[in-house]
């Protein structure tokens, strides 16, 4: 919204400097211009609204993957399940009671949060192999879980879970298969963001449609209004002074207008151009401290202020340049009256 309302401020200037002549009139040219650009951009703001959460956070992942697969050595061995295929390399996981993988909360959530501190956000079950997204609270549960995992023990305390649900997995050996790129995205980048307490998004979902969000996000909310205000803002300098004394008397306060939200418009520019880097490299699986991800969503949200800080320093600087004119006449009549008073 920021953005395209400076957006919207660059064109007012665009045509009021460059047509100045047709202003005073309330339905000139210059006005319905600037009438249907900001209606336009009103329409694309409402209609890409919905759009927007389409995909917001969805590059960050909240969770990591073990993958549960049936030891097809022991399988073999073992004839008592006809249902298996002793043929291919890895043997089929047939569940009995799909309710039990659909609802893992009853099945799974005590065992697992009693045992390591694990939250069980989803599973995906295929012919052969069952898919985990786990969380945990702290990185000191996550340690544990990994010193674990590359002892054996985590593998042998899944098993014994696995024991108690009816599927073709109970009674023979499973191979646990910790995903080593989630692991560690999460490790790095999700759990110290989660450690804020800042985010109540549930992420165990992961958007298929993040790319695309990231594309429409970084075009919608970056690059159509700052290109548009940097285009106004670059043809309005170039096509006209760039110091208000060679303006008319009446034109310098436009001018000051003008500078005040050129400055304001690049400001919010570089601000929010550091948030869609963040998000960018984030997207690309790019290590970004949890600090830069919070300083850059502090700077892009309060980029908006921007204006009301160029509007107040504006005032202060004419206010001092008043009163910095007032005093040197009044320094100019006290050192004239001291020269008369010597003649």
């Amino acid at each position: 919204m920021t953005a395209w309302m400076m957006a919207l401020a660059a064109v007012e200037r665009y045509f009021k400097i460059l047509q100045h002549s047709a202003y005073p009139f309330t339905f000139s040219s210059h006005n319905m211009k600037v009438l249907v650009m900001g209606l336009g951009m009103l329409v694309v703001i409402v209609a890409v609204g919905p759009i927007y959460g389409f995909g917001e956070y969805s590059c960050l992942l909240g969770y990591f993957e073990v993958i549960t697969k049936a030891n097809s050595t022991k399988l073999v061995e073992n004839k008592t399940t006809p249902s298996l295929s002793t043929s291919c390399a890895d043997a089929q996981i047939t569940p009995t009671n799909q309710s039990l993988l659909r609802d893992p909360i009853s099945a799974l959530h005590e065992a697992m949060t009693s045992g390591y501190g694990v939250q069980i956000g989803r599973i995906f079950a295929s012919t052969d192999n069952i898919r985990f997204y786990f969380q945990v609270e702290n990185a000191t549960l996550l340690e544990n879980l990994r010193i674990d995992y590359m002892n054996g023990r985590f593998a042998e305390f899944m098993f014994g879970v696995f024991d108690k649900i009816p599927t073709a997995l109970s009674g023979h050996k499973v191979n646990i298969i910790m995903n080593e790129e989630s692991f560690h995205l999460y490790r790095r980048l999700f759990l110290p963001i989660q450690g804020l307490g800042q985010c109540s998004v549930n992420m165990f979902s992961p958007n298929l449609h993040s790319d695309v969000w990231i594309v429409f996000h970084v075009f919608v909310s970056f690059l159509i209004p700052y290109g548009v205000l940097l285009t106004c803002y670059a043809i309005l300098y170039l096509r006209t002074p760039m110091t208000i004394h060679n303006f008319r008397p009446n034109s310098r306060d436009e001018w000051v207008c003008t500078n005040v939200f050129c400055i304001s418009g690049v400001t919010a520019c570089l601000m929010s151009l550091l948030y869609f880097s963040v998000l960018l490299a984030i997207a690309n699986r790019a290590y970004v401290t949890p600090s830069m991800v919070f300083f850059s969503m502090c700077c892009y949200y309060s980029s908006g202020t921007t204006l009301c800080v160029a509007f107040v320093l504006n005032a202060f600087y004419y206010k001092a340049k008043i009163r910095c004119k007032l005093l040197r006449n009044r320094w100019r009549k006290e050192n004239n009256s001291i020269e008369m008073s010597e003649v």
